[in-house]
């Protein structure tokens, strides 16, 4: 969690930076908008010029065809300085726009592939809790399930095999004396008193079979 407010940090950080940077942009764009504003002025007046030279010409036959020459020259390298500093400045912002578009490029780009880094790691955090989760669960229900006593009714009693070795008159070696009716449990299971370890419920009561005795023959 730590790392990750450290991440949404730094990406906050990112984005205001792209935000001021877009900001400052375009204020040097309104700030050209405005210069090329005055400049298309300047034409303007300098065609308003012209238009009123041209017309005092028309009606002063008196102005000599060289100081008419000489002005239209100055005129002419006025009106290309004007032009030249136009091209200088849209060369300057096409080239201020690539610039930042690049930049807004490159930000975004590793933008998604810290998202992509992020949504990763937390991926991967999430599983691994979850796998932890199922480990703590299986070895919770493994220590509930080791010990399970199993509940009889009191009047029930179990008949265990018992083995023996001293009958006379057999040639079968450790003949099994089974009981001849066993009962089943058939109540329900009930958890075992005892926390954990292998002894037998204390609902589980145990009788010695008796053994009967053998005629001979």
């Amino acid at each position: 969690d730590h790392e990750a407010t450290i991440v949404s940090l730094w990406m906050a950080h990112l984005e205001e930076f792209q935000h001021v940077l877009w900001k400052g942009v375009k204020n040097w764009l309104d700030q050209h908008q405005t210069e090329l504003g005055s400049i298309r002025e300047e034409h303007q007046r300098f065609e308003a010029e012209m238009k009123e030279t041209v017309r005092v010409l028309e009606n002063k036959w008196e102005v000599t065809l060289a100081a008419l020459e000489e002005y239209l020259t100055k005129a002419i390298g006025k009106l290309t300085t004007w032009v030249n500093d136009v091209k200088k400045s849209l060369m300057t912002t096409v080239s201020t726009v690539t610039t930042v578009s690049e930049q807004h490029l490159k930000l975004s780009s590793r933008q998604s592939t810290l998202k992509q880094v992020i949504i990763q790691y937390l991926g991967k955090k999430v599983r691994k809790d979850i796998e932890i989760d199922v480990t703590e669960s299986g070895d919770i229900t493994a220590k509930a399930s080791l010990d399970i006593g199993i509940k009889t009714d009191s009047h029930v009693s179990l008949d265990w095999v018992q083995q023996t070795g001293q009958v006379q008159g057999l040639k079968s070696p450790a003949p099994m004396l089974l009981a001849l009716n066993p009962i089943l449990a058939t109540g329900s299971r009930w958890a075992s008193p005892y926390p954990i370890g292998s002894r037998k419920s204390p609902w589980l009561q145990e009788k010695d079979l008796a053994v009967p005795a053998l005629s001979k023959s």
